[in-house]
């Protein structure tokens, strides 16, 4: 392919070339992922080719994460200095005002055909030829005025963000260098190509014979047991590595969960608690609108389920062996026959009674099953206790179905009117808070007896995990690989770190009581912090498991993801990521009060005892310096180093998946008893260093001031060398105010932080250089007048 001229480059619109928005590219074959061969087409004959964009780094670009662009003149020099890439393109994006329209093979024997003609010469703005010199691509200002993108019949695609455009500089003469408004004139060419339905678009619902109600933990236990359930699993927790782009998973996690549940606001509800969920991507109405349709339209069938009998099974209250659901059902026909007997009594006067009243509703549930609050704060929500679970509920799902086999006939606001007296009436009962009482699969593991309680409603439990307790397991060796030794080998060997390792799975077996502490797995690729964390995630049940990460927990409806789970896992924390707010973090952390919002809900308070779980290549940045953040936070370094050594996959798909493994660390783990965890020295050490980090005030005075050992120096000198120290690091330094009140508080009681004084040249000279020799801004002092100082009352002024 022929390269592109510096001319060409010159002739790019200047406006472009000074955005952030540029990539590398390069034709990379389409392979067929059933037969692993290159793609043909049928048409020609030759190889499919497809245009993949690249960071200047030489990963892979995504036309959705900004992060992965670069500037124009960084691309034009990776891609002049190497012989990798085929070319440069630019990235639209919802931030730039710009539109390309892509006219694909309307250049016929060197010519532009008329109709392509005529589009170039109505917008009349910057147009170029495109990479294979049969089609052009014209810039204008405008947003696209609908949500379709490309009309294959005619040739023509219209684009204005996630979307990179080859860019070959090949101006078409006669057309302006520059980029024009012509916003009215795409709404005219677009209503042309892409005409209106008839009817205004909306979800339809699908034609196949509707899936029967299932709860969101319903519909998420049964995927993740089918035979696709590691594809929904992997989704679900975020992971979108075998797929193109994040918004193809999207599409796939859709299509899994719309063949459980065809309710559209389920299948939004339980895309948002999933670790794909992008509050800037899905709240996109036309986007979230579309994945679902096309989920529904795709199905070939739904989930109907295996037998007659509901999957969802409560019992009475006090007689764990009679089905509510037939109770309720009986109840039913006899307060009909209640009614119906009172109305003819009254001389059939009025209309026939045919319905419970969603009052009455209110007063005959109660006597079946268990309805409390965890608290009296404003909008707090109802409770139902689930015998078989052992757990109070307050999946508002759920709850509504209970109703129904009592009154079906009630809509969806009357089920809400029922709610609304059941609150009024419920007592309040605060959650179980306790080290000593931890919830598995089969019962409550009591600590204090060593033994295992059946569930009663007088423990009042939100989460359980998925892994039963079994007295006296061992350990079992696979192909030669047990728990015990794996443990040993990604803590390298360090005792304390198995150790601390061990603690975090008790921790995170909880998720009724909080030992404060966020756990950090922090290290490079490849040394087992991702298979341990997996490892926990099958112990406790993906189902839950929030995932969200450090920098999420200040967003909108994101916090709403930890009710009812056990523990909150972030995934690949981006490195150096900057937390501006981080106050829902430690309140979580702390198990302290937060407000929380479902969507088209009502804000609530409460306070999750969850375990916070984050794993990350290298620390985020917190801007709260205060030990309010940091006293918060364990670091677990992991430093083992497994590349080049042969991999054995077995550990992630099969080892630790194993359910004699999961019940043997499981019994292993939930024996430890320990108020606290035993932080290893290696990771003080770590959190020192992140401290000093996360803090340029710090980092100052460890790397600098201390190395001193200065008896009394002015303040301006401190602050002029703490504004190099940020020059030569890339901080930006505070202002001489915020400085000095930050670096007070670092100093020990020895130094008096009040001191004035004045100074000799030689006093300075020997512990912070010859300030006139250094071009740093300021010299020495004028020694006739008083400076304030920092003075260390401990050490000798000579």
């Amino acid at each position: 392919m022929q390269a592109i001229s510096i001319k060409e480059y010159q002739s790019f619109p200047v406006e472009l070339t000074t955005r952030t928005q540029w990539v590398l590219w390069k034709l990379e074959p389409i392979i067929d992922k059933k037969t692993g061969e290159h793609k043909v087409n049928k048409e020609n004959g030759q190889f499919k080719y497809t245009k993949v964009p690249y960071q200047i780094n030489g990963l892979k670009a995504d036309s959705t994460i900004s992060s992965t662009w670069a500037s124009y003149d960084e691309t034009v020099k990776v891609y002049k200095s190497t012989n990798k890439y085929n070319g440069i393109g630019y990235v639209l994006s919802e931030d730039d005002p710009y539109t390309a329209i892509d006219l694909d093979d309307h250049i016929k024997d060197g010519e532009i055909q008329q109709e392509a003609q005529s589009i170039v010469n109505a917008m009349d703005s910057y147009t170029e030829y495109s990479q294979s010199g049969t089609g052009l691509h014209i810039f204008i200002k405008a947003k696209k005025p609908g949500k379709r993108s490309k009309n294959s019949t005619k040739g023509i695609e219209i684009y204005d963000s996630e979307r990179f455009i080859v860019m070959t500089g090949n101006h078409v003469d006669g057309t302006p260098t520059e980029i024009h408004e012509r916003q009215d004139i795409l709404s005219y060419i677009y209503d042309s190509y892409f005409p209106a339905s008839k009817k205004p678009q909306e979800i339809k619902p699908s034609k196949l014979d509707l899936s029967a109600e299932l709860s969101d933990e319903d519909v998420l236990n049964i995927g993740f047991k089918a035979k696709n359930g590691q594809k929904f699993k992997d989704l679900y927790s975020g992971n979108w590595s075998n797929y193109g782009s994040q918004s193809e998973a999207d599409q796939a996690l859709c299509n899994l969960i719309a063949f459980y549940t065809q309710d559209l606001e389920q299948i939004d509800r339980i895309f948002t608690g999933s670790g794909l969920y992008r509050d800037d991507k899905w709240e996109r109405q036309d986007y979230k609108e579309g994945t679902i349709q096309y989920a529904l339209d795709g199905l070939k069938s739904t989930y109907q389920q295996p037998t007659p009998n509901d999957s969802f099974h409560l019992y009475i209250k006090d007689s764990p062996t009679i089905d509510l659901k037939k109770e309720l059902r009986d109840r039913y026909f006899r307060e009909l026959a209640e009614m119906e007997a009172e109305w003819e009594a009254n001389g059939g006067k009025g209309r026939k009674p045919t319905t419970i009243s969603p009052i009455r509703c209110a007063e005959i549930l109660p006597e079946y099953i268990s309805f409390i609050l965890f608290d009296y704060e404003e909008n707090t929500r109802l409770a139902m206790y689930q015998p078989i679970e052992g757990t109070y509920t307050r999946n508002v799902t759920l709850i509504k179905r209970v109703i129904s086999w009592l009154e079906p006939k009630l809509n969806n606001s009357k089920a809400e009117d029922v709610i609304y007296h059941l609150t009024n009436k419920a007592d309040m009962k605060e959650k179980t808070e306790s080290r000593y009482l931890i919830p598995v699969k089969n019962g409550v593991f009591n600590l204090k007896t060593k033994k295992l309680e059946q569930f009663n409603p007088n423990y009042v439990f939100t989460t359980k995990i998925t892994t039963s307790y079994v007295d006296y397991p061992i350990n079992p060796v696979i192909d030669g690989w047990d728990v015990h030794s794996w443990i040993n080998s990604i803590a390298c060997g360090d005792l304390e770190i198995e150790k601390l390792l061990w603690q975090v799975i008790n921790d995170s077996l909880n998720g009724n009581y909080t030992r404060k502490k966020a756990i950090f797995l922090v290290g490079d690729g490849n040394n087992g912090k991702g298979t341990f964390q997996e490892l926990i995630i099958n112990l406790i049940g993906i189902q839950n498991i929030a995932t969200l990460k450090v920098n999420e927990f200040d967003e909108r409806f994101r916090l709403s993801a930890l009710e009812g789970k056990t523990a909150v896992i972030g995934d690949d924390v981006p490195v150096n990521v900057y937390i501006d707010d981080s106050s829902n973090f430690n309140s979580v952390v702390t198990g302290d009060r937060v407000q929380v919002e479902f969507k088209n809900k009502p804000l609530y308070s409460t306070a999750f005892r969850c375990s916070v779980i984050q794993s990350t290549n290298g620390m985020p940045k917190f801007k709260n310096k205060t030990n309010g953040t940091i006293r918060r936070i364990v670091i677990v370094p992991f430093k083992a180093d497994f590349n080049g050594s042969v991999e054995n996959f077995k550990i992630k798909d099969e080892y630790i998946r194993n359910e004699k493994v999961l019940q043997y660390v499981l019994h292993k783990a939930i024996h430890l008893d320990f108020e606290r965890f035993d932080i290893p020295e290696v990771s003080k050490r770590e959190l020192e260093v992140f401290k000093q980090d996360n803090d340029p005030v710090l980092d100052f005075k460890v790397s600098v001031f201390d190395k001193w050992e200065i008896p009394k120096v002015p303040k301006y000198i401190v602050y002029g060398f703490y504004k190099k120290f940020c020059m030569d690091n890339g901080y930006k330094p505070l202002s001489d105010r915020l400085f000095h009140k930050q670096f007070k508080a670092y100093l020990g009681k020895e130094w008096n932080t009040s001191a004035q004084g004045k100074f000799r040249y030689d006093s300075l000279i020997n512990y912070v250089g010859d300030l006139d020799k250094v071009n740093l801004g300021f010299g020495f002092p004028d020694q006739k007048k008083n400076q304030s100082a920092y003075e260390n009352t401990r050490l000798t002024v000579v």
